[in-house]
């Protein structure tokens, strides 16, 4: 995982750190809405900031996984590259 990854992850604010564990779980923007007691619009909203602070284009699995390790202080993550913006 690249610098720019884990600098970018200590942007995230607690809304959006739960949305990632949320989706992780392979829940929906709707799905999610209804465990954060929200609109499935802001969390839409919160999946676009996630994007944008995080620098790629989707949230796919692997992104999913490298934040969600990441949160548990686990910078290793073999097998994994980093799928930022600045590293393609």
């Amino acid at each position: 995982m690249c610098d720019h990854f884990k600098q970018s992850l200590g942007m995230l604010t607690g809304l959006e750190a739960k949305t990632v564990a949320l989706l992780f779980e392979g829940m929906s923007a709707k799905e999610a809405a209804r465990v954060l007691q929200c609109s499935h619009r802001t969390v839409e909203g919160h999946i676009g900031n996630i994007k944008l602070k995080l620098g790629v284009p989707k949230l796919s699995a692997q992104v999913l996984y490298q934040v969600l390790a990441a949160n548990d202080k686990d910078w290793n993550i073999e097998g994994l590259g980093c799928s930022c913006h600045f590293c393609k």
